[in-house]
């Protein structure tokens, strides 16, 4: 992962997934103006998100 600058060794042996995933979830996404106008506002407001995590726990 040449991005974090982590050996192939520990990326396979010491890194677990969990940390991974959230490590890949840190990386900036470039999203250009025109499609950020074409979209529409996100329906749901800040808790939404926690209802996303807590089916996804299934609680």
């Amino acid at each position: 992962m040449k991005y974090f600058r982590l050996t192939p060794d520990y990326l396979l042996w010491e890194l677990s997934f969990q940390n991974l995933t959230m490590l890949l979830a840190t990386i900036p996404v470039y999203e250009p103006a025109e499609k950020k106008k074409d979209e529409e506002p996100a329906q749901g407001g800040p808790d939404k998100g926690f209802e996303d995590l807590a089916s996804f726990l299934n609680l």
